[in-house]
């Protein structure tokens, strides 16, 4: 299986399992649609970077990302309803999305400059398909 297939299903399934657990602490499956673009939006950016890129260092970074996020969402959870309940604790569950772009942002951004680097770095490389040194003399 390729990285970009493996990127994009545990992308989902972090989403869809996200949705699931909010759902279940809400008690009602229609309320995680209004907290949906605090806790999906990085699944979505990731999904769709994953969806372009092309590379695989760029897709193991995508991946990390996916995986960062869903273990903060975790953290959240555990902290916001087990460890340290609170009437207001839930409010920390909204706001736990936005916090975790301090941390994929960069990882998004390295893993665009990475890809840019290896596709242009490829294109522009004597002999490969796409160059003009392989092309042959009129």
């Amino acid at each position: 299986m390729n990285p970009r297939t493996v990127t994009l299903r545990t992308t989902l399934l972090l989403l869809a399992a996200t949705y699931f657990a909010y759902a279940c602490v809400m008690l009602s499956p229609l309320n995680p649609l209004f907290f949906s673009p605090f806790y999906a939006t990085p699944y979505l950016i990731t999904f769709l970077l994953a969806r372009y890129q092309q590379r695989g260092i760029s897709q193991i970074i995508l991946l990390l990302t996916s995986l960062i996020h869903g273990a903060w969402i975790v953290y959240l959870f555990v902290a916001a309803l087990i460890l340290y309940p609170d009437p207001q604790s839930p409010i920390g569950l909204v706001f736990g999305g936005i916090a975790s772009l301090l941390v994929l942002f960069p990882l998004w951004i390295i893993a665009s400059g990475l890809n840019y680097y290896y596709v242009n770095k490829e294109i522009t490389r004597p002999g490969t398909a796409r160059g003009t040194a392989s092309s042959p003399a009129p």
